[in-house]
Formats: structure tokens, sequence, C-alpha cells
């Protein structure tokens, strides 16, 4: 067997992938005789898996633009794996982490260890949720500080099985925070000595006081002069109108402003403004103002990873827009809220049409409600090992084969909030697996077939031929004459059989050669409407300028007799039958019944009929042998057999379409041949009668007695003389010592030991006048023939009579 899966390009650019598999069968002797398989475009399912991997990416692409990572730990084997972005977190070689859980805590400080592992077995022995905080040094130098935000996983016996978490940068925090506490321990400092940046104004916002100039200028240089000095204009309408309110209201006013910080540059600052009174009014406001400009920095940082965040949700939103696979959100109540485009395209189902309905009353069978039911149940607790191939239903009661995937929404606090589901349509896929296994299981037929047909002609030789003998003897009027003569037409009856077993099973030798095939028909149509009934329509609609196909013109009339026969029998109350031919150009991403078909130029016969009709069952077995759905004695079943294997034989393929009481048609693809009209492929016989009697001497090598003896006999009762063995290394033991010339080798192709090639490969040698002529019905024989040095080889076809073994052995030694 073989597999492999490659990318090719198609003429008009496009790329598409591709699956082919298929085996390699051989004969007996274990040598190959031909490959089969099948080649799949799986291009739309590795459009699918890029689109997954790329909003797997963009999400690890988040989380290291968030600062963060995700960890999981296994407690019963300790192991512990973590995202990428876990190793940049801290500091550390991609790929030195060791993998265990003794490994991550080796990683937190010697000081916070013990804390951390504190706060880790309490989560474990009476908890789910932990959290911790510590620093790790950096190689370059310096620290950063890490948040360890975990939870505990357990099993139905509230056994923990595992632990997962995040963690994330928060040095920037700690720097804020640290910032904030030191700025406060100066403030708390100041106000001890007053070294705060304290001042007062009047209404018109002139500083009457300050204990700590804005600017490098002295105290001097700022007292008398206005604040609007020493505010940005973009914070000074605001300002002043905080000083407004304080004077109107005598209220305590916050405001954040940008002024000018000792050093000259502009600062962010919290100003706290209050009124100052002397005798029941206000006369100034005294302004506290603390330096802020770091964590609005942090704060604008913070903004700007919201705005990311909010974009790469609204990227992956998109992806889910676009995404060719079905995508669902539920509720805790399995309620739908909503549904992507292909969720649309699939089962019918508008978005606004589903959303707020219950799953089960929507896209769920009412046969697998029951089953849907304890899923649910399951997918509630927490579930996330649900999933497999399922039916749906959609909105025009289509049933729809997918694989499901469920992955359960929990909160924070371990309770179920929702779902999402994502479904891939495999429809497809299921109808091009059924239409594999029906191949393999019409070749494993055909294989069958063949070799009984291929051991039945072996004892039609032997019956025909002693018949013919026999018949010699009784002449004309004689008593047993006519038994005879019965028990051969008979033979003869079971010979026809046997060939079409050798049609259907593609091991009959055909003749072909280049035609028209609207030559063929047209040939054909008189016997058509002769064979069809008077209360049945013909049409011919045949294509004027019809490629030329190479086939065996009298296996291809089989063909349209038999298809002409078989759709006459499915209309008993009189119809239509008509009959058309067109070039076809097939591409194997036409349609998913062509995905067999191999690409390229076809000539495509279609015979339709308004008959009967079949239905799925009857279609997935009409090529079968024996196989029919007519009355006793009204046929043999081997009818669209033939088709089928006459077709296959040719390098075709035939398709059938129907359904019960709509009629029936049969598409068959012939390949387009290159060649001129009338070049034949293989030699045809001659006409010519030429003397059945000879001298010569014929060795003749056949396993079967039977056969053996018939032949044995008709050649000595003709003249020649016989050397008879019954394989090939009793021939090889005799030849070499033969003391007159041996004129012939007429020798089976299959047998024990040693096969007719080898054996006429080595007879030519010894002899190199020696001629040679097979004996075989089965087509397969035919390989074996090939790269026999003699170029007088050739074949006689089983069953034959004895007329047709001396014509041919006269032809083959001349005349």
């Amino acid at each position: 067997d073989y597999r492999s899966e490659y990318r090719v390009t198609w003429p008009d650019g496009s790329v598409h992938w591709l699956v082919g598999s298929g085996e390699v069968t051989r004969n007996e002797h274990g040598e190959p005789l031909r490959m089969s398989g099948v080649i799949l475009d799986v291009s739309e399912r590795k459009m699918m898996e890029g689109a997954l991997r790329l909003s797997e990416e963009r999400l690890r692409e988040g989380l290291a633009a968030a600062g963060m990572g995700a960890w999981d730990c296994d407690i019963a084997t300790g192991r512990v794996t973590w995202s990428p972005g876990v190793e940049a977190l801290f500091d550390i070689e991609p790929g030195g982490f060791a993998g265990t859980f003794d490994a991550f805590m080796a990683l937190v400080p010697s000081e916070h260890r013990q804390q951390a592992q504190e706060a880790i077995n309490q989560a474990l022995n009476q908890g789910e949720q932990f959290s911790l905080e510590h620093p790790i040094a950096l190689r370059s130098g310096g620290e950063r500080w890490l948040a360890d935000h975990g939870r505990v996983l357990r099993n139905s016996d509230g056994k923990p099985v595992a632990m997962r978490g995040v963690v994330m940068d928060i040095t920037e925090r700690k720097s804020v925070d640290r910032a904030m506490r030191e700025s406060e321990q100066r403030l708390r400092t100041l106000a001890e000595s007053d070294p705060n940046i304290v001042y007062m104004i009047d209404r018109i916002g002139t500083i009457l006081f300050i204990n700590r100039t804005l600017a490098r200028s002295d105290r001097q240089s700022v007292l008398g002069s206005s604040i609007r000095d020493h505010i940005r204009p973009t914070s000074l309408a605001a300002y002043l109108a905080a000083i407004g309110q304080v004077f109107e209201t005598g209220d305590l006013v916050e405001i954040e402003v940008e002024s000018l910080n000792p050093e000259g540059g502009w600062s962010w600052y919290l100003s706290r403004i209050g009124p100052m009174r002397s005798g029941g009014r206000i006369i100034a406001v005294v302004v506290t103002t603390m330096d802020i400009t770091d964590r609005k920095r942090v704060e604008e940082e913070r903004r700007e990873l919201q705005r990311e965040r909010e974009t790469l949700l609204a990227r992956l939103q998109t992806q889910i827009e676009r995404m060719p696979i079905v995508f669902m959100e539920f509720d805790a109540q399995f309620r739908i809220v909503s549904i992507n485009p292909a969720a649309e395209r699939t089962f019918g189902w508008s978005s606004a049409e589903v959303r707020g309905r219950h799953v089960l009353d929507t896209i769920i069978p009412p046969e697998r409600r029951q089953a849907m039911e304890e899923l649910l149940e399951r997918i509630a607790t927490g579930d996330r090992s649900i999933r497999g191939r399922d039916t749906g239903l959609a909105k025009d009661g289509r049933r729809v084969l997918c694989d499901w995937y469920n992955t359960p929404l929990m909160g924070a606090d371990g309770t179920f909030i929702g779902a999402f589901n994502m479904a891939i349509d495999v429809s497809e896929q299921r109808q091009l697996e059924d239409q594999l296994r029906q191949s393999q299981k019409m070749e494993a037929v055909g294989k069958l077939a063949g070799g009984i047909a291929h051991d039945f002609n072996n004892l039609l030789t032997a019956i025909m031929g002693y018949g013919d003998l026999l018949l010699l003897r009784h002449p004309l009027g004689d008593s047993s004459h006519s038994h005879l003569a019965q028990i051969k037409k008979s033979a003869q009856r079971a010979a026809g059989l046997t060939q079409q077993l050798l049609a259907f099973s593609r091991k009959q030798v055909l003749q072909p050669k280049v035609i028209n095939l609207n030559d063929t028909i047209r040939e054909m149509e008189g016997l058509l409407r002769r064979l069809i009934s008077e209360q049945i329509e013909m049409q011919f609609a045949l294509d004027p300028g019809l490629w030329r196909v190479r086939a065996d013109v009298g296996q291809l009339e089989q063909v349209v007799m038999n298809l002409a026969v078989n759709a006459r029998d499915a209309m008993t109350r009189g119809g239509r039958l008509s009959l058309s031919t067109r070039n076809r150009l097939v591409r194997s991403f036409d349609v998913p019944q062509l995905a067999e078909v191999e690409v390229g130029d076809y000539v495509q016969l279609t015979v339709a009929d308004t008959g009967e009709g079949m239905d799925d069952a009857t279609q997935a077995r009409i090529f079968e042998p024996f196989f029919t759905t007519k009355r006793d004695g009204k046929g043999t079943g081997l009818g669209l057999s033939v088709v089928f294997g006459v077709v296959k034989q040719s390098g075709g393929h035939v398709f059938v379409t129907s359904k019960a009481g709509k009629g029936s048609t049969f598409d068959i693809l012939l390949p387009r041949a290159q060649e001129a009209a009338g070049e034949a492929s293989s030699q045809s016989r001659t006409s010519v009668l030429i003397p059945a009697f000879g001298t010569e001497t014929v060795l003749v090598v056949e396993d079967d007695e039977a056969v053996r003896g018939f032949v044995r006999d008709t050649l000595s009762s003709s003249g020649y003389t016989v050397i008879d063995v019954a394989d090939g290394r009793k021939a090889l033991e005799i030849a070499p010592h033969f003391p007159r010339q041996i004129h012939l080798l007429l020798t089976d192709v299959i047998m024990p030991h040693l096969g007719g090639r080898e054996l006429a490969e080595q007879l030519v040698k010894l002899r190199p006048e020696i001629k040679v002529l097979f004996m075989s019905g089965y087509t397969d024989d035919l390989a074996l023939t090939h790269g026999v040095s003699a170029g007088s080889a050739a074949l006689i076809e089983k069953p034959f009579t004895a007329r047709d073994l001396l014509i041919r052995v006269r032809q083959i030694l001349g005349g």
C-alpha cells in the first residue's frame, strides 16, 4: 500500500493539496501487475487547518503583547508544559526549561519560594485558586516582577489532577506602586516640613504663596506671577474652571493638570484645590499637587494594551466570521448566542432565526435529542473531551454529517457560563469514502469473477474441443449427432456467459481502435429502433465536433445495446429513451462524483430514460454480476456488469443518476484518443482461410489435463507431431534433447513452477527458430507474454474450438 500528500498547481494557477493512496496488485509469483488507488482534493481541509493555525498564532501573539503566558501542570507526573511566552517572562533560553514542577518552582527566588509553595498547597488541600507575586533576576541584570494566577482542576472524586494558570509581567505596576509609595512618603515628609508643592492663588490666578518653586527660577520669581504661566495650554481651561468652582461653592475639587515641573519640563500633577476662608468668605484657594506622571504613563500604556486586545478580539471575530467551518456560541442554558456564516450556509438558518433558541430545537434531529441531552449535561460539567462524528439537522430537513468539537466556558468561580461549538461538514468526505468502498467492492468482485471465468474457460475448451472431435465421427444423420450438437451449443452459451464475466472483471481481450463514437451509434440506430418498443420515443443528440476515442467497437456496441435494453425494460408503459454525446473537460474539483476521474479530455455518452428509476440501495448494487431486479427468467444480471467492465477496461468511467419514479441517466466517460481514426492498437485477426493440416512438430505445454488432451488429439489427428507435457520444467528437460526441429511452442500462460513467458524466453534462446503461441482467455496474462524475444509470439483465446486451434496454428506456422 502507499499513501502520499503533495501540493500541485492547476493550469489556472491555483494551488491545491492532494492525498493519494492505493495498493499494488501482484500475481501468484509476487510480481506487480498494476497499481490502483484514489486521489482526493484536501485543499479545503488544508485551508481550514491554516485558518486554525493562524487563529492560534494570533492568540499567542496577543498573549505575548499582553506580557502574559499560560502553563499547565499534571499533578500525577509533575510534568509542566507552557506557552513560548513563559520562557521569555522568566528570561530563560528557549528549551532551557526541564519541564517538571520542581524545575518550575526553582525559577522562583528562594526567599519567595516557601510562600509560593504554601499558597499552592493551600489551594491543593482546600481551595481551587491561588495567586502569588515574586521577582526574578534577569540575566542582563536587574529584576522583573511576575504574578502567577492558577487554579486546581479536580476529578469527580474531588481529587486534584492538574493545575493551570497564567503568568504575567507586573514590573511596571510594581514600579508605579513603588513610585506612588515613595511619592506619598515624600509628601508625608514634605507635609511635616512643608516641602509639598503647596501654593495659594487669588480669584484672578495670581500666585500669592508657594512653598516650592515650579521652575528652576527662585521662589521670588514665582510669587506674584499668574498660574496661567505655569499650566500647559491644553489643561488651562479645565484648571481655571475648577478654581472658579471652588470659589463659587467652597467644595474640595481634584483635577489632573499638566504643568511645569522644577526641571522646566512638563509633568502631570494631581491638584487638590480647597478654599481658604476669612471672615466667612473665600479669599483664596490652596492647591496641593502630587506628581502623577508615571501613573499617567502606565494608564496610557494600559489603554494602549486594551486597544490592542480589542483589536485582537476583533481580528479573532473576523477570523470566526471567515472560517469555512461551523462556529456556534451557547449560553449556560444552551441557547444559541451567535453562529457564523459557515453555520448559516451549512444548516440553512440565519443567525437572527436561531438566536435565543435552544440547540435541541434547531440543529439536532429528533432521533438524536435524548443522546444529545446527556452530552449537554457532560459539557455543563466542564468536560472538554466531547467530540465525535454525528448528524445535524438543516432547516430544510437535510441531514448533515459533521465532526463536532465542543468547548465548555467556565467562570472564575468554576461555574458553567456557556460553550463554544465547532463543526466540520464531512458529508462530501463520507460520499467519497462510500465511493471508494464501492470501488474496492467492485474490484474484489471483479477479481473473483475473472478468476472463475479463467478456470471455466479451461473446462469449456475441453468440452467444446472434444465435442468437435466427436461431431467429426458422428456426421449429420447419426443418432448421436443432435445430442453432440446440443452439448456444443450449451458449451458455446456457457462461453458467452464466461465472456460476460470477463468483460465485467475487465479480463477479456479487447481489440481497440480509434473511432468516432457518433458513427458507432448511427450504425446501431436501426437495430436499436427494432429492439425498442414502439411505445418508446427515441431521441439522438450527437455532438458533430465529437472527439475520437480508442475502444473495441464490438464491445462498445454491446455497452450501448445493454443500456438500451435495460432502459426499455424500465419503461413498461412507454416513455422516452435519449442518447447524446458531447466533449467534456474534466477537472477533479468539478463535482465530488468525479473525484476518481483523472483530469483530462473525455468523450461523454449519456443514455437517459423516463422509466421507473432506482432507489439508493439498488443503485449501490446495479453493477454487481448476477444482481437483477427483473422477474425470474427475464435477465441474467450481467447486462450492467458488462457495461461496467468494458468501460473500465477501456480506461473510462460510468456514473448513474436515478430516483425512484424519476427515470435513470447513465453517463459514460471515455478518454479522448490522440491518434488518427482507424489506427488499431492491437493486431486484428486475419479472416483468410488457410489449410488446417500440417506435418510440423508442436510442443504443447498445458497444466490442465483435459485441455492438454484435447489439443494433443486435435493436432495429432491433423498430421502434426505432438509433444505434450504438463508444465514448463518438464518442457525444458525434453526440448534440448529432442532430435528433430520443434517448430511451435503452444503453451498456457499461467502454470505452476514455470510460467509460459519464462518458458518461451528460455526455449527461444535454445531454439531460435521456434515460434510461440500462447493460450489464455485472461487479459492479465497478456502482460506476461510481453518481452518474449521471438517476434512471432501470438495468442489464442480460450475457449476455442478444434477448427479455431487448427487455423491459428496454421497461421503461426505459415501456409
